[in-house]
């Protein structure tokens, strides 16, 4: 679809700031929202830098968080049950009207399925190991900070935290890193977020 003369000009006005003036220059007036969906904005931004502005580096950028989340649907299949599951999942998450008709468009319901699936595939991931095993430790991590990336993206992601919280009730009779370690990751990256504002622009809480 590639741009589509609908709130993806704001994203793309926003990444081309960060590509002209620099990260630094960007996170000091974050007046809009569009501008504070920094997990659309920057990966965005990073394409530009790589491939020039231009609508087919938007259209590219859609489309890796759009395969990005089939790839994800397949993993996570796979974690979960077999290697035909994920290929199932992966064949399912392909057709999905959304995914088809967003694939190439830089909107919020492009990159959220993909740091969702993100999120979920790294908890999977981690629940396989030990408890005792460092894998799983950053497997919790990650799924943490994928879900603060969702939640990034859009607020309304919130509701991956119920989800995760509830697969780690269900780990913690084998690990009960589960429970603790993806908040602690989430917080994490929000405090992390907070300190470069606060140092960039001399207020944490400016996307507020």
């Amino acid at each position: 679809q590639g741009l589509s003369h609908a709130d993806d000009f704001h994203y793309v006005e926003a990444a081309i700031e960060v590509a002209d003036g620099g990260p630094a220059a960007f996170l000091r007036g974050l007046d809009t929202i569009y501008e504070n969906r920094l997990s659309i904005v920057f990966p965005l931004a990073a394409g530009f830098a790589v491939a020039g502005v231009r609508e087919g580096t938007v259209e590219a950028v859609a489309l890796a968080f759009s395969l990005g989340a089939i790839l994800c649907a397949y993993g996570l299949g796979a974690a979960l049950h077999s290697r035909r599951a994920g290929l199932w999942a992966a064949a399912l998450a392909a057709v999905v009207p959304q995914e088809v008709w967003l694939g190439t468009s830089i909107l919020p319901d492009t990159p959220i399925p993909f740091y969702m699936g993100l999120s979920l595939l790294a908890f999977a991931c981690a629940a396989r190991h030990g408890p005792g095993d460092r894998r799983a430790a950053w497997g919790y991590a990650a799924a943490g900070a994928a879900a603060f990336l969702a939640f990034e993206a859009r607020a309304t992601c919130g509701v991956l935290l119920p989800i995760l919280f509830a697969a780690a009730v269900w780990s913690l009779r084998r690990d009960r890193r589960a429970l603790w370690i993806p908040p602690a990751a989430f917080a994490a990256s929000v405090l992390l977020l907070w300190s470069v504002l606060g140092a960039v622009s001399g207020d944490p809480l400016v996307q507020w």
